[in-house]
Order: structure tokens, then C-alpha cells, then sequence
């Protein structure tokens, strides 16, 4: 294998100045921080962050529905770069990206190196970190041995019950013009590429993405055109509805210079293409102004009336009659009365979860970093426990969810070329709010393309999506 530098000095050399500089740092802020001086070929052998077990082994076992991913955390010890072998067959190697946190997401949370950006590992990044995420679809139960040089470690596979399809749709934002941002100093003609590819990895881990329209499909012949823009591969429905075969979301009247005739279209289209019960708004996010709410709910009810309305928003009676999809965030619902929301769709919300600070968009320089209080409520963080991500499938099993939201998946890019995501991937929730993919760029890292690079915590939700869909074999 080719030993090449990694693309990121400077990162590396901070990184280099807090590990040297542990001995002095609390172990309150440091809590739970990996083993660095572990020469060993070895294996974590709980399923949980790295950076809140200590459980390296040279054996662990798997417990999964057949048909599902798994994936395993190797430490390649003091030979990074080394190969490594496998006995199962088309296993995927990603090199961690090692992301100093300084300051919390919540009050009395970690701080330190966290390893959370997975890239295909390669030459030009295997001396970032010791650690390499493995992932493959286990065919058969039994030993899986994974070997470098004369180390070996291994995993046993069981399976419980049988993955066929996620039992609740997790829809994700995706907006295509933040991948530019992400990817491109200036505007680069990528959305095309960008999006499918980006559609494609969030897909592959059961979300469903929404707002990846590249252009909002034009009126024609009292129809919205699905197809326009085909040529270039940014059509609607090869954008949006080519990753999507049940939910279909569709951009909002409000954003349009004509809404009403816009919502004629719409209502056309959802019976042309047999959607109806299928096609949806995001009409507003978290609303206060309820009598303006109403006002625009009114509107779909009366020009396009089989589209499926949703807001991120408890039951309220002055709503009720304009909502079919409710979409609370997720603490909302626990301890309520579920009965309101009887004959209406319910989707659980998951964003910051009461620990939001400044939107950094609005001058990522000049906002200052706070932790937010630790109100113990699951949220998608960086600086988590997995446990975290298990709990909101929980509680949307508890409640009796149809559906799960989370607001985006690459917000972060907006900053990103003033504030590099993979070092700093604040958001005005914390780390990693809004982020749940990273940008893939050419030169970097012994990348050959632009491309989406997955999160620990994409694998994180796919791992709790199958384990909530299996059925009995």
C-alpha cells in the first residue's frame, strides 16, 4: 500500500499539540477518550462511539437482522497503514478523520478528539488516525476473521430475525445549492452529479431525502413538468423522485411568485401521477405566527386539497383541520395526549433539542461557541453516546410514529468555506448539527473525485433502522 501524507497538515499538527498536552487536561473534559498507546491489531468489541469505550479485544460478536450492514472498529495500533485481509467478501475500509472539540455541545459534555468523518481508506489518508471503520452484508452467521500482518482478530456474527424494509420513513434535508457551497470555492456545475450521489448514500442507508430539487419543476399544460430540465439529468423526477418510491416531497407555494397557481398545478399533478397519499409539503418549520399558519394551510386545502400538508409542529385545534402530517420534535410528544393526533399522520422531529445557540450562518466568526444545557433529550450530536441515536427510535416507537425528521444533512456547508466542517463542525445546535455527511473533494485526502463521505453517525441511524425493521425469520 502506498504511504502518502495525509492532505491536512495543519489539522494534524493541532491534533499532534492536544495529545501531547493530556497529562495537563481534566478528565472531565477529556472524558472517556480512546487509548493512544495500544500497539495491538484489535477490535472495539461494544458497539458504541470509540471515544466512550475502551473495549478493545481481539474478539467481539454481532448480534443483527440477516440482510443488514455490520461493521466493526479496528485500531491498527502503531501500523496504520498496514493491509488489512478479511475473510468475508466486499468489505469497505474508511479511514477516521480525527476532529478536536473544544467546546461541548452540552453543558458537562466531551471535549478532545472525536472520530466521526469516514473516508475511503487509501494511501493519501491511512496515517490520519490508528482507527478504520470496517462494513459489510453478512451472508451467512459464524467467524469473521480480520487480519494484518500476523495479528488477527475476530467477529462472530448472529443473526436475529430478517431485514426487508425500514418499518418508518426517516426523511433528511438535502438541498442541492449547499453542495456547491461545499465542495466549490465558486459556483461549479455539479448539482447534477452532486446530487445524485449525495441522494444516493443517504439512500443507502434507508433516509429519504427531501428539498433535493435542483429547480423547481415549471408549469405546463396545467401540470407541473417532472421532466423539465432531463437533459442535463436535473429533472424532478430524476432528482427527487428517482431516490423516492414512496413519499414524495414537493417544494412550497410560499416560495413560489405564484402561489395559487402553483397549487393548481400541484393538485393536478399528484392525481396525473397517481401520488395522491403520497405527495407532501414541508409548509412551515416550527411556526409561531399560528394565525398566518392557518391562512396558508387554507390555501392547500382549497387549491390543492390531496396534497398531504406537514409542519414541525405539536396538535393544536386552530389546526387541525389544515394539518394531515404533525411533526413535533420529539420531547413534545412524551407524557402527552396522544389521542389528538388520531387520523392524522405523526412524524417525530429531531434538531438541537432545546440546546440551540446563534445560527452561525449569520457570521460564523463573530458567534461565540456555547454549550448548550444537557437536557437529555436524544439528538444526532457528535459528541453522543450512540445510546443517543437508539433512544429516538425508541421513544418514536413508544409514541406510535409513522415517520421520523431531521431537519439536514449538510446545512454545515453553507460555512464551509469559511469554517472547515472537518475540523469545525459547529452548527448553531453544536457539533455536527445539520451534518450528517461530509464533502469530498479532489486532491484531499487521496481523493480522485468529488464525492459524499459518511458520517460514524450515518452508520450509527442505518444500524438502528434495520435492528427496529427485522420481523421474526
Amino acid at each position: 500500500m502506498q504511504k502518502l501524507m495525509p492532505a491536512r497538515p495543519n489539522a494534524i499538527l493541532a491534533i499532534a499539540t492536544l495529545l501531547l498536552s493530556l497529562p495537563a487536561m481534566s478528565a472531565t473534559a477529556l472524558k472517556n477518550q480512546p487509548p493512544y498507546t495500544d500497539a495491538r491489531f484489535s477490535v472495539l468489541a461494544s458497539e458504541e462511539r470509540l471515544e466512550y469505550s475502551d473495549e478493545w479485544r481481539l474478539r467481539t460478536a454481532r448480534t443483527m437482522p440477516s440482510n443488514g450492514h455490520a461493521y466493526v472498529l479496528l485500531n491498527m495500533g502503531s501500523q496504520r497503514c498496514a493491509e488489512i485481509a478479511a475473510t468475508a467478501d466486499d468489505v469497505a475500509y474508511y479511514a477516521f478523520y480525527p476532529t478536536v472539540i473544544d467546546t461541548p455541545s452540552y453543558e458537562g459534555g466531551g471535549t478532545g478528539v472525536f472520530y466521526e468523518a469516514l473516508i475511503p481508506r487509501n494511501g493519501g489518508n491511512c496515517t490520519l488516525s490508528p482507527f478504520v471503520l470496517a462494513e459489510w452484508q453478512p451472508q451467512t452467521q459464524g467467524s469473521v476473521f480480520f487480519s494484518s500482518g500476523t495479528s488477527k482478530v475476530e467477529v462472530q456474527i448472529r443473526f436475529d430475525g430478517h431485514f426487508i424494509a425500514p418499518k418508518r420513513p426517516f426523511h433528511v434535508g438535502l438541498t442541492n445549492s449547499f453542495l456547491i457551497k461545499g465542495h466549490c470555492p465558486e459556483y461549479c456545475n455539479l448539482e447534477v452529479p452532486l446530487g445524485n450521489a449525495y441522494s444516493a448514500l443517504l439512500k443507502e442507508h434507508h433516509l429519504t431525502p427531501y428539498f433535493n430539487w435542483i429547480r423547481v419543476p415549471p408549469i405546463k399544460d396545467g401540470l407541473l413538468d417532472l421532466d423539465a430540465y432531463a437533459d442535463s439529468g436535473g429533472s424532478f423526477r430524476q432528482q427527487v423522485m428517482s431516490h423516492n418510491s414512496a413519499w414524495i416531497g414537493f417544494p412550497r407555494a410560499s416560495d413560489q411568485q405564484e402561489p395559487i397557481a402553483y397549487l393548481q398545478a400541484l393538485e393536478a399533478t399528484v392525481i396525473h401521477e397517481n401520488l395522491v397519499g403520497r405527495a407532501w409539503v414541508y409548509v412551515k418549520d416550527e411556526p409561531s405566527n399560528f394565525e398566518a399558519l392557518a391562512t396558508e394551510l387554507s390555501r392547500y386545502r382549497t387549491y390543492a386539497p390531496h396534497v398531504l400538508t406537514m409542519v414541525t409542529t405539536r396538535a393544536q385545534p386552530s389546526l387541525m383541520s389544515g394539518i394531515d402530517i404533525f411533526s413535533p420534535v420529539i420531547h413534545q410528544l412524551i407524557g402527552t395526549d396522544l389521542s389528538s393526533y388520531n387520523k392524522k399522520h405523526l412524524w417525530t422531529y429531531t434538531s438541537c433539542m432545546g440546546s440551540c445557540g446563534p445560527d452561525r450562518r449569520s457570521g460564523p466568526q463573530r458567534i461565540k461557541k456555547v454549550p448548550g444545557p444537557d437536557t437529555k433529550i436524544p439528538d444526532l450530536l457528535i459528541d453522543r453516546p450512540a445510546a443517543s441515536i437508539r433512544e429516538f427510535f425508541t421513544l418514536s416507537d413508544r409514541v406510535g410514529a409513522e415517520g421520523s425528521l431531521y431537519y439536514h444533512a449538510v446545512e454545515g456547508y453553507v460555512l464551509q468555506q469559511e469554517v472547515d466542517q472537518f475540523d469545525d463542525p459547529w452548527n448553531f445546535g453544536g457539533n455536527g448539527d445539520g451534518l450528517l455527511v461530509y464533502p469530498g473533494i479532489p486532491g484531499q485526502f487521496g481523493l480522485v473525485e468529488h464525492q459524499p463521505l459518511a458520517s460514524f453517525r450515518l452508520k450509527l441511524l442505518r444500524r438502528e433502522i434495520e435492528r427496529q425493521s427485522q420481523i421474526n425469520q
